[in-house]
């Protein structure tokens, strides 16, 4: 493995915090969409996802998924429901996640495609031997790792020889500018010297990527079809953002969305993104 910047963690502690972290917004979770930016954000990524990777699926008989840290599973019940000739596996470290998971595939009966099991990226073995066609690990599940390029290598072997690989990840360049606006300019060297940031005093800290370091890893793991976009690029979880959003109309709004999805599949703007959309083909 290349020694990449990323801060050592005494495993444990990191695990425990993490799990702990999860466990404790499991409940409030799936409230999320009742927040306008983060609402604004889960559609951007949902068009995005639909466009440039689940609908290259729409014509395969059977598509096999897994998602890590799949959480209360509302992103693997959207695919699952997308693409009905699909299965899944979802995997988490948060038992209080699985709980409402499980629950959750209940509630839309899809008990039957999908299953979920407890289980940790970094520990995980192959999973029907390479069976997945597509791979997915959204938001910033990777940050929370302890080993991302551990997390990663661990996701390619579930990964079928010509399977997709998506990754939404947390990116640096973003994080300069937020930690900047909340005026916590301690974490400024953080983020250059050990690429990770605190975005409070709470929560655990993450782990950030760059489009050339995502790059070089996966180029590492076998890849040679790459695309790199960010997501969202004009509207950022800030006051101002959240007011804009809070205020438009229903046509603003489908016009926000409509303009965002169309600059964030500009690859040239990955860098402005919140987070780094990462579409990986062997």
């Amino acid at each position: 493995m290349i020694n990449y910047p990323w801060p050592k963690f005494d495993n444990q502690q990191r695990l425990n915090e993490v799990k702990s972290f999860f466990n404790n917004i499991s409940s409030e979770y799936d409230k999320i969409d009742e927040r306008s930016y983060w609402a604004f954000s889960n559609i951007v990524l949902w068009e995005i996802l639909k466009k440039k990777i689940l609908d290259t699926f729409i014509d395969k008989k059977t598509v096999t998924v897994l998602e890590a840290g799949v959480g209360t599973a509302r992103w693997l019940i959207k695919i699952l429901e997308y693409l009905p000739q699909s299965s899944g596996v979802g995997i988490d470290i948060s038992p209080e996640m699985l709980q409402i998971a499980n629950q959750n595939l209940a509630d839309k009966n899809l008990f039957n495609r999908a299953s979920i099991i407890l289980d940790d990226i970094e520990k995980l073995e192959c999973i029907y031997a390479r069976h997945f066609d597509l791979v997915t690990c959204l938001y910033n599940v990777i940050g929370f790792n302890i080993n991302p390029e551990l997390a990663i290598q661990k996701l390619c072997g579930n990964l079928q020889s010509k399977g997709t690989l998506v990754l939404v990840l947390p990116n640096l360049y973003h994080a300069v500018y937020f930690s900047i606006q909340n005026h916590r300019l301690r974490e400024v060297e953080r983020i250059r010297s050990t690429y990770s940031v605190k975005y409070n005093d709470q929560n655990p800290e993450i782990l950030l990527f760059t489009p050339k370091l995502i790059r070089n890893i996966l180029e590492d793991n076998g890849f040679n079809n790459i695309e790199i976009m960010g997501f969202p690029i004009s509207i950022y979880p800030t006051y101002r953002g959240s007011s804009i959003l809070s205020l438009a109309d229903s046509k603003s709004w489908h016009q926000l969305i409509n303009s965002e999805v169309q600059f964030c599949l500009e690859h040239e703007a990955a860098a402005r993104g919140k987070h780094l959309i990462v579409v990986a083909r062997r």
